[in-house]
């Protein structure tokens, strides 16, 4: 998403989509556990977002990266807060997030070193 620019609208949207991810964990998990209650959140949650995305800037500006951070960010981050699993879940999720960090300036000083 380099370069591109959402009115403020958008970034509000944006912020309250994913600020309903917290208490629909909650209510999902009183009534079906907290695994099935944290997937369904979870996806209704990447799937609101991506397709609000999709429509707003189109997927080639937006791609696969926008599910990959929001699943790392609202998965293994935040889930990892609130369930038995927090070291596992945070460590992962920290050596995921640092390899896509790798990953995108391996490919910014490959774009520098041949231009």
């Amino acid at each position: 998403m380099n370069g591109l620019r959402l009115r403020i609208e958008n970034y509000l949207l944006l912020g309250c989509g994913l600020v309903f991810f917290f208490p629909m964990v909650t209510f999902f998990s009183g009534v079906l556990g907290l695994f099935a209650g944290s997937i369904i959140s979870l996806v209704i949650t990447i799937g609101v977002v991506t397709i609000f995305l999709r429509q707003t800037v189109g997927w080639h500006q937006t791609g696969w990266s926008t599910i990959v951070v929001l699943a790392i960010f609202l998965g293994a981050f935040a889930l990892g807060l609130i369930t038995e699993w927090r070291g596992l879940l945070l460590t992962a999720g920290g050596v995921v997030l640092l390899g896509i960090f790798m990953l995108r300036y391996a490919r910014w000083q490959k774009a520098q070193v041949i231009a």
